[in-house]
C-alpha cells in the first residue's frame, strides 16, 4: 500500500455552477482539508444555489472572489440603486455572462427572458434573505500561506511580499479581501484584521487579468480564469515552477489539486453553455 497523500490544501478550479462534478471531485477530500475555491464558482453550470450552499455549510471550503462572482455583486448593487427604467437594460448587460442559469437556480419557475425586472427584483430579494449575497461581498480575492498563492486570475503581484513582510506575516496564512465600496482592503489572519489604505492593485485586473505569468517571487502561484490554458505549469528562465492554471473548464473537466503534493485530480463535467 503506497504512502498517504499529504494534502494541507485542496485547491479547486472554476466550479462554474456544476455541482455533480464539484461532489465527484471532493468525495474523497476529508472534511477538515482546507479546500479553497479559486473564484467562478457560479454562473454557466445550472446549480450555482446549489454549489453555494455546500461551499457555505463547510467551515474549511473558502471560496475566492471570481470574475463571475464580482458581477453578480455589480448588477445587484447596480438593481438597488438605479430607477427601474434602467434595469432592463442593465439585465441584459450582465445576463451575456451566462448569469441566466445563476437565476433559474434560485428560481426555477422565473422567466427572465420576458420579464426580467420582477425576476430580477426576485432574484435580488432571494439571493439577500438566503444569505448568499453577504457572503459573496465578504469573499476574499487571494489567500497566502508561504509558498503558496491563491487567485482567481494570474495578475502580477509584486505588492504581495512586501505587504506580507512589512507586517511580520511570513509565515501565517493569511486572506486579503477588499471593501467593495471604499476601495480599500485588508489582511485577515486566524489572530488579527489589519485594515489598510487604496488598493495597490486594480481591482478588475486582479479578476480579469489573462496574460502569462513570467517570474515569481519564491511562491507558486495558483489560479483559475484561464481556461484555454487547461491544466498548465509556468516555470521562469531557470525552469522553477512559478505558478499552476487549474481551470479546465473548455476541456469539460473540473480540476482539483493537492497542494504541495501538487497531486492533480480531474473530474469530467457535462459541457458548459
Amino acid at each position: 500500500m503506497g504512502q498517504p497523500l499529504e494534502t494541507k490544501f485542496f485547491l479547486v478550479g472554476d466550479v462554474a455552477g456544476r455541482y455533480s462534478e464539484l461532489e465527484e471531485l471532493l468525495k474523497d477530500i476529508p472534511n477538515e482539508t482546507k479546500v479553497i475555491f479559486v473564484g467562478d464558482a457560479i454562473n454557466k453550470g445550472p446549480n450555482s444555489k446549489e454549489v453555494l450552499e455546500l461551499i457555505i455549510a463547510n467551515p474549511n471550503y473558502q471560496l475566492l472572489l471570481g470574475n463571475h462572482e464580482f458581477q453578480l455583486i455589480e448588477a445587484i448593487e447596480d438593481l438597488n440603486r438605479q430607477e427601474m427604467e434602467a434595469k432592463a437594460e442593465l439585465s441584459h448587460t450582465w445576463l451575456e455572462t451566462k448569469a441566466a442559469a445563476t437565476i433559474k437556480s434560485y428560481l426555477p419557475d422565473s422567466d427572465i427572458s420576458n420579464n426580467p425586472d420582477n425576476t430580477l427584483r426576485s432574484f435580488n430579494q432571494e439571493l439577500t434573505n438566503c444569505g448568499h449575497l453577504d457572503y459573496l461581498i465578504h469573499r476574499p480575492i487571494l489567500y497566502y500561506y508561504p509558498g503558496l498563492v491563491v487567485s482567481h486570475s494570474p495578475s502580477p503581484t509584486p505588492w504581495l511580499m512586501p505587504l506580507i513582510k512589512n507586517l511580520g506575516l511570513e509565515n501565517d496564512s493569511v486572506e486579503i479581501g477588499v471593501h467593495l465600496a471604499e476601495k480599500t482592503f485588508f489582511l485577515r489572519t486566524k489572530e488579527k484584521i489589519c485594515e489598510q489604505g487604496t488598493t495597490p492593485f486594480h481591482l478588475d485586473e486582479f479578476l480579469s487579468y489573462r496574460k502569462k505569468p513570467k517570474k515569481g517571487d519564491g511562491q507558486i502561484h495558483v489560479f483559475g480564469h484561464v481556461s484555454r490554458w487547461g491544466f498548465k505549469k509556468f516555470t521562469d528562465k531557470e525552469d522553477r515552477l512559478i505558478a499552476i492554471c487549474i481551470d479546465n473548464s473548455s476541456k469539460n473537466k473540473l480540476i482539483g489539486l493537492h497542494w504541495p503534493s501538487l497531486k492533480k485530480v480531474k473530474v469530467k463535467n457535462h459541457k458548459l453553455p
